[in-house]
């Protein structure tokens, strides 16, 4: 399956998931209904600013779009690890001692819930 493929059938199976016409997808990603339609028929490829709104509205990576991972989120999950991180390392001693003993009961919790 070559790349445009690949975009083409995900962006389709993405939009389906959210349960969304080609016109909603293309007022939430802001373009037009023609261009959503060309997508998925492989015959236009997206720009990297359109790409980016895609990936955004639809809450799945670029690299998922375009078929360089098979997973959904990956990315947007290390971005979001990378964010914490930082709030982490910002934080006191102290504050970390109580997040960390805060994430401890919530791993337990989600432990039980298995």
């Amino acid at each position: 399956m070559s790349d445009s493929d690949v975009f083409s059938l995900r962006i389709k199976q993405s939009r389906d998931k959210k349960g969304w016409s080609q016109a909603e997808l293309a007022r939430n990603a802001e373009i037009t209904p023609a261009a959503v339609n060309q997508f998925e028929k492989g015959s236009r490829k997206p720009n990297m600013p359109i790409l980016r709104k895609l990936a955004n509205v639809l809450d799945v990576s670029i690299d998922y779009l375009v078929g360089e991972s098979d997973e959904e989120n990956e990315v947007k999950v290390q971005n979001e690890w990378q964010e914490f991180y930082r709030g982490f390392s910002e934080l006191t001693d102290k504050d970390r001692e109580i997040l960390k003993a805060q994430m401890d009961i919530l791993k337990e919790r989600s432990k039980s819930d298995d």
